[in-house]
């Protein structure tokens, strides 16, 4: 602990761990019990400066976070701050991580929130574009650009159907 820093000082850190459950028993995870705003990062008040808690706990255990890192929960457990469940890598890592893990929202195709098509009608533009009929045809058909059309014919977009 630097005690030279007003944050990072013995009184501090004992808040700091009063907001926090360790169960018993090695590698376990720490759950943060204070303030989590966005319902997942637990979140630590440091005079007017308001950090979140993984972050805080890593960096007093191990120095600084170098400029584009993150602090990634190997654990998968946003809300823990378990020193030896966190580790820096960087945002590419992370979202690695997520995708591999499952944890990544399926949002291809008619599951984005801003489709305007469904599967079953990208199998008919396909169909139809094979059978000779024009992109712009098909476009004004479906309600969407001319681009589109020739994005799902060449299968860029909608690459899983």
């Amino acid at each position: 602990m630097n005690l030279a820093d007003p944050f990072t000082d013995a009184e501090t850190f004992v808040r700091f761990m009063r907001l926090v459950h360790v169960p018993e028993g090695r590698g376990l995870c720490w759950t943060w019990t204070g303030n989590k705003p966005d319902g997942r990062y637990g979140h630590f008040s440091l005079g007017m400066k308001t950090v979140k808690a993984h972050r805080w706990l890593y960096q007093l255990i191990n120095g600084p976070i170098p400029e584009g890192l993150v602090i990634r929960h190997k654990c998968d457990n946003p809300q823990c701050v378990n020193p030896m469940h966190l580790e820096r890598g960087t945002h590419a890592e992370n979202q690695r991580d997520k995708h591999a893990r499952g944890r990544a929202p399926n949002r291809k195709g008619e599951k984005h929130p801003l489709a305007r098509l469904t599967d079953e009608k990208v199998i008919e533009i396909r169909k139809l574009a094979g059978c000779g009929m024009t992109q712009p045809a098909i476009a004004e058909k479906f309600g969407v650009n001319r681009q589109q059309i020739g994005r799902i014919v060449r299968r860029e977009n909608w690459s899983h159907v």
